[in-house]
């Protein structure tokens, strides 16, 4: 290359963003403890995103290490990422070891409306020590409807969340069903807000289908059937005509 060439230099045509990192933060309720941090372009970037987190984290319980608490993220400010609890859930493998034989396992499925109006969708399960008839699972079904009913209606959302997590609901209600039958457990497997049944993915699993209304069917897409194919019936064998031996 001679001296008087001129050299050229390669600008990179690939756009950077910085990038910071924010704390993720608990409700006031739960200490404002810290839950995590994420690195984000923005704080705005991060509003009504999810994390879930293990109660044993917040507790420092270990009996609370087969709970996660769910937690969606609010508008930042600062460096400060602010959440509101909305769900509650135990892990599968904590159900499976809870359910023996010779014992009777009860799901149900019910909704309610906290004390500021939203709504609650439950799934509950009942392990009995033995196996029970119809109406003694009809009774405990009952109770345990009527309980959650009394103490969600008669509770914020947020305040609710506060009891179960602290084992003020859970208590009361195994001590109350006890008294119809003796349990192995009395737990809520899953509770959400209706709002996010709706939004997340599991929406549509088979375990929510028995809250969603019957589709009505339209006669003007129905296949009409087609007429039957009457049997084959085998035509009889012509007789052989042997030639006459001379």
């Amino acid at each position: 290359m001679s001296k008087n060439e001129a050299t050229t230099t390669k600008v990179s045509r690939i756009k950077t963003t910085k990038k910071n990192w924010y704390t993720i933060q608990a409700p006031a309720e739960f200490g404002k403890r810290e839950l995590g941090e994420s690195y984000l372009v923005s704080p705005e970037t991060a509003q009504g995103r999810t994390v879930s987190i293990n109660l044993r984290e917040l507790t420092g319980n270990s009996r609370d290490q087969n709970v996660y608490l769910t937690f969606r993220m609010g508008a930042g400010k600062g460096h400060i990422l602010p959440t509101d609890v909305i769900g509650y859930s135990l892990t599968a493998t904590s159900v499976k070891r809870l359910v023996r034989g010779n014992t009777d396992r009860l799901d149900d499925y019910f909704m309610f409306t906290s004390k500021d109006g939203k709504k609650v969708v439950v799934k509950t399960l009942i392990i009995t020590l033995h196996k029970v008839q119809r109406s003694v699972s009809a009774h405990l079904r009952k109770d345990l409807g009527e309980f959650l009913r009394a103490e969600i209606e008669s509770n914020d959302f947020t305040s609710f969340m506060v009891n179960l997590a602290g084992n003020k609901v859970l208590a009361p209600l195994k001590k109350n069903l006890h008294k119809i039958y003796p349990l192995k457990e009395a737990a809520i497997r899953v509770l959400k807000l209706q709002e996010e049944m709706v939004d997340g993915a599991g929406a549509n699993s088979p375990s929510d289908r028995k809250a969603t209304a019957l589709e009505p069917v339209d006669d003007s897409k129905t296949v009409s059937p087609s007429p039957p194919v009457p049997p084959l019936v085998a035509e009889p064998e012509e007789n052989l005509l042997l030639p006459e031996m001379a």
